[in-house]
């Protein structure tokens, strides 16, 4: 039996996946897990606000908010941010975590 070597396949060249990113609008996430009080939700919420106010060359960016804390839903959101509430922890009298 004898090997026959076949030509060697050319190359294919493929787009620069960043190129194509860059033209799309941006999508930032941010978390929180409010485990105790909602200064780090209410934090949030100010840069979700800042951002989806923003002007940036690529439009305005879509920005998504995790919370650990139901009260999360009570709070008035800037348009373009959505929310996802997420199980919340409890921090216990000695500084231990438990759902």
């Amino acid at each position: 039996m004898t090997a026959t070597r076949s030509r060697p396949r050319p190359l294919r060249l493929v787009a620069d996946p960043t190129a194509e990113r860059a033209t799309h609008q941006p999508r930032i996430a941010l978390y929180s897990h409010d485990a105790l009080g909602l200064g780090h939700l209410r934090r949030n919420l100010a840069l979700a606000g800042s951002l989806c106010a923003s002007t940036h060359q690529l439009g305005r960016p879509d920005v998504l908010l995790f919370a650990g804390a139901l009260e999360a839903t009570d709070f008035a959101r800037p348009d373009g941010c959505d929310l996802v509430t997420l199980p919340s922890l409890r921090k216990d009298a000695d500084g231990s975590y438990r759902a």
